[in-house]
Protein backbone atom coordinates (compact mmCIF):
# COMPACT_ATOMS: atom_id res chain seq x y z
CA UNK A 1 0.00 0.00 0.00
CA UNK A 2 2.82 2.15 0.70
CA UNK A 3 3.65 2.19 -2.87
CA UNK A 4 0.61 3.01 -4.13
CA UNK A 5 0.32 5.92 -2.18
CA UNK A 6 3.55 7.09 -3.61
CA UNK A 7 2.57 6.48 -7.56
CA UNK A 8 -0.37 8.43 -6.74
CA UNK A 9 1.55 11.76 -5.03
CA UNK A 10 4.14 11.36 -8.54
CA UNK A 11 1.36 11.53 -10.89
CA UNK A 12 -0.22 14.85 -9.37
CA UNK A 13 3.14 16.13 -9.44
CA UNK A 14 3.10 16.09 -13.02
CA UNK A 15 -0.58 17.45 -13.60
CA UNK A 16 0.49 20.56 -11.80
CA UNK A 17 3.51 21.23 -13.97
CA UNK A 18 1.53 21.33 -17.55
CA UNK A 19 -1.17 23.46 -16.29
CA UNK A 20 1.71 25.85 -15.74
CA UNK A 21 3.22 25.21 -19.22
CA UNK A 22 -0.06 26.26 -20.47
CA UNK A 23 -0.37 29.30 -18.62
CA UNK A 24 3.11 30.48 -19.42
CA UNK A 25 1.96 30.17 -23.12
CA UNK A 26 -1.39 32.23 -22.77
CA UNK A 27 1.12 35.00 -21.49
CA UNK A 28 3.15 34.60 -24.57
CA UNK A 29 0.79 35.15 -26.59
CA UNK A 30 -1.42 38.32 -25.30
CA UNK A 31 2.31 40.22 -24.99
CA UNK A 32 2.93 39.06 -28.50
CA UNK A 33 -0.38 40.73 -29.50
CA UNK A 34 0.11 44.25 -27.74
CA UNK A 35 3.31 44.72 -29.43
CA UNK A 36 1.54 44.68 -32.78
CA UNK A 37 -0.78 47.37 -31.22
CA UNK A 38 1.69 49.58 -30.33
CA UNK A 39 3.45 49.31 -33.86
CA UNK A 40 0.48 50.21 -35.39
CA UNK A 41 0.16 53.26 -33.01
CA UNK A 42 3.40 54.14 -33.64
CA UNK A 43 2.91 54.66 -37.11
CA UNK A 44 -0.19 56.70 -37.38
CA UNK A 45 1.59 59.11 -34.58
CA UNK A 46 4.67 59.40 -37.65
CA UNK A 47 2.11 59.85 -39.99
CA UNK A 48 0.21 62.83 -38.07
CA UNK A 49 3.43 64.47 -37.81
CA UNK A 50 4.15 65.00 -41.31
CA UNK A 51 0.83 65.91 -42.06
CA UNK A 52 1.48 68.82 -39.39
CA UNK A 53 5.14 69.84 -40.93
CA UNK A 54 3.68 70.42 -44.04
CA UNK A 55 0.63 72.91 -43.12
CA UNK A 56 3.16 75.09 -40.93
CA UNK A 57 5.38 75.62 -44.10
CA UNK A 58 2.32 76.20 -46.28
CA UNK A 59 1.61 79.16 -43.34
CA UNK A 60 4.76 80.43 -43.89
CA UNK A 61 4.82 80.86 -47.32
CA UNK A 62 1.51 82.86 -47.04
CA UNK A 63 2.59 85.45 -44.68
CA UNK A 64 5.57 86.18 -47.48
CA UNK A 65 3.28 86.87 -50.17
CA UNK A 66 1.26 89.39 -47.99
CA UNK A 67 4.23 91.06 -46.37
CA UNK A 68 5.36 91.43 -50.80
CA UNK A 69 2.01 93.29 -51.17
CA UNK A 70 1.86 95.55 -48.35
CA UNK A 71 5.45 96.84 -49.87
CA UNK A 72 4.20 97.59 -53.11
CA UNK A 73 1.18 99.45 -51.92
CA UNK A 74 3.23 101.71 -49.76
CA UNK A 75 5.69 102.61 -52.86
CA UNK A 76 2.72 103.52 -54.93
CA UNK A 77 1.39 105.84 -52.30
CA UNK A 78 4.52 107.37 -52.26
CA UNK A 79 4.87 108.10 -56.25
CA UNK A 80 1.69 109.98 -55.89
CA UNK A 81 2.13 112.24 -52.75
CA UNK A 82 5.53 112.95 -55.55
CA UNK A 83 3.45 113.91 -58.36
Amino acid sequence: TQQQQQQQQQQQQQQQQQQQQQQQQQQQQQQQQQQQQQQQQQQQQQQQQQQQQQQQQQQQQQQQQQQQQQQQQQQQQQQQSDG
